[in-house]
């Protein structure tokens, strides 16, 4: 759900529209903002017509250290490997872009972690950290303009959740067999380096490796799962643009179903193994609601936007929020109907429609 300060305006409106028009959505669950006051948004620099280093900043007033210029982001690769007997994350991650200007230097966005080796174009490269941005010098000459362009970032460390100006958090948490991966509004860089703003949408294919016998939950389409040498490869696909911050890679011990919504809509739902009998009979009779939600949302607001509806239920209750991803939401304990109805809601606004 939007609730937090650069995305309070797109909040109002979705909140608003859904309970207008249907009382099953409530503001069950919403996050309350503390502290911060929503402002006027900044102008991000001019791109100049010489060769030259991209901005590390959109502007953005709120968090004025997110996002990256000189460049627009296409497409992400993610290849991660999670020990959750370690806490150990080791990424691959490589983001295809379009230069904006000519590029003798660009930055991305990271938290956290180790990295061990950045590539452009398949080249070695150098590059240096500076608080939260990862700032990479091609060592090729300047990128063109108008010319796409790929950056390797390998990595590894142990991801802790990002602490907002506020207090809240999002990101990364551990959990007793795995992660709830939550993004809104900058918790992406805390385990992947990307463009973290929310009008730089770009589509994303995740392969998440785990023990066998784990669920790694992504979003868009589930394409394969591979088991080699006791561990399993999730492979999700997402063809849709998203913002950054709606990228999930929840995991751990789930009891996975699947099923169809209305106009072919796929279903797939993983609930946290260990619950309690009586929890996992909550947690089904509210996901039991996805097909019927999906297909009331949809005589609202339009076509659903995406491929995949589904859920995350996982036992996390110290997060205290649940949240949309695209295409799958997050639930840190069993929700209500109201709740599920609220979350998928965020797929048209919030998701769908996003922030400028």
């Amino acid at each position: 759900m939007l609730t937090r300060s650069l995305f309070a305006a797109v909040a109002a409106v979705a909140v608003s529209l859904a309970m207008a028009v249907s009382p099953a959505v409530s503001q069950e669950g919403l996050r309350d903002h503390r502290g911060a006051k929503p402002g006027k948004p900044g102008k991000p620099p001019r791109p100049s017509s010489k060769p030259g280093a991209g901005a590390r900043t959109i502007g953005d007033r709120l968090f004025p250290q997110i996002g990256n210029g000189g460049y627009d982001a296409l497409h992400y690769s993610l290849d991660l490997r999670y020990d959750p007997a370690t806490d150990v994350l080791n990424g691959r991650t490589t983001m295809t872009a379009r230069a904006t200007q000519s590029l003798t230097e660009f930055s991305l966005d990271l938290q956290g972690f180790t990295v061990s080796s950045v590539s452009v174009n398949g080249r070695p490269a150098t590059f240096t950290r500076q608080d939260t941005k990862l700032i990479v010098d091609p060592r090729q000459g300047a990128l063109p303009r108008g010319k796409n362009f790929t950056v390797t970032v390998a990595y590894s460390g142990v991801p802790q959740p990002i602490t907002d100006p506020d207090g809240s958090q999002e990101g990364w948490f551990t959990t007793d067999d795995g992660a709830f991966v939550v993004g809104e509004p900058i918790g992406s860089q805390g385990w992947f380096p990307n463009n973290n703003t929310p009008r730089d949408k770009a589509t994303f294919e995740m392969r998440t490796t785990v023990p066998a016998g784990l669920t790694a939950v992504g979003n868009g389409s589930l394409v394969s799962t591979t088991t080699a040498g006791g561990q399993t490869t999730w492979y999700w696909r997402e063809q849709h643009p998203m913002s950054t911050y709606l990228a999930t890679s929840t995991l751990g011990l789930f009891d996975v179903r699947r099923g169809t919504a209305p106009g072919g809509v796929q279903v797939f739902d993983a609930v946290d193994s260990a619950f309690s009998p009586t929890a996992k009979a909550a947690a089904y009779a509210a996901l039991d609601k996805e097909p019927a939600i999906v297909g009331s949302h949809t005589s609202l607001y339009g076509t659903y936007p995406f491929d995949f509806v589904g859920a995350a239920v996982d036992r996390a209750s110290f997060v205290g929020y649940a949240l949309e991803s695209q295409s799958i939401s997050n639930y840190d304990r069993p929700p209500s109907d109201g709740t599920v109805a609220h979350e998928i809601a965020h797929q048209w606004y919030g998701n769908s429609v996003t922030p400028k």
